[in-house]
């Protein structure tokens, strides 16, 4: 799908005390190893990185207001429901997340929902490498993907089947929460 926005970034939306404060709420969550798709095991050539969920109503909360206005300013409109849990990301030096894309293809599992909107949110900056890039459309991730080096507290907001990575941190830990947005099944 074409769009005229593929991405949609609210730069510095969160002091540096929240952002502090998330980094801290989410270290006190269960860290794992991440996997993909669902799988058991890490996938180290196309995911090196921790996970951990936060459970937080009042967050989720100030996440959809940036969801809803990049929704309507984007230009996409798309129909939107309940987002999933808020997924907090500690990529250390030489963590990773190669091209991919966040949109479900298994309906059955999500009650006929798919993933509709992603949201990154940049927790600090005080690291090297990992970029968040972003498929440009211009030749399908291989020419010239968008960079969106997100400064601190910054928000960027994307279509969940838009191509995306995160290049290799070469310096410091990277952390992140990224969260999707459900609706109905595309028709």
């Amino acid at each position: 799908m074409r769009l005229k926005n593929n991405t949609w970034v609210f730069d510095n939306a969160l002091n540096k005390a929240t952002c502090d404060e998330l980094i801290k709420i989410g270290n006190a969550q269960v860290i794992k190893e991440a996997t993909v798709g669902g799988g058991k095991k890490p996938k180290k050539k196309l995911r090196v990185c921790q996970t951990g969920w936060i459970q937080d109503p009042y967050i989720m909360e100030q996440i959809m207001e940036y969801v809803d206005k990049a929704n309507y300013h984007a230009g996409w409109n798309f129909q939107i429901e309940q987002p999933q849990q808020i997924q907090f990301t500690k990529y250390e030096e030489g963590g990773h997340y190669n091209w991919h894309r966040d949109a479900n293809r298994d309906l059955s599992k999500t009650g006929g929902k798919t993933r509709k909107i992603s949201i990154t949110i940049n927790l600090n900056d005080d690291y090297e490498g990992g970029e968040l890039e972003i498929d440009s459309e211009d030749h399908y991730w291989t020419k010239h993907p968008r960079k969106v080096r997100q400064g601190l507290g910054s928000i960027a907001v994307f279509p969940s089947d838009t191509y995306h990575r995160v290049t290799k941190v070469t310096k410091g830990t990277r952390y992140s929460l990224v969260v999707w947005v459900m609706g109905d099944a595309w028709k």
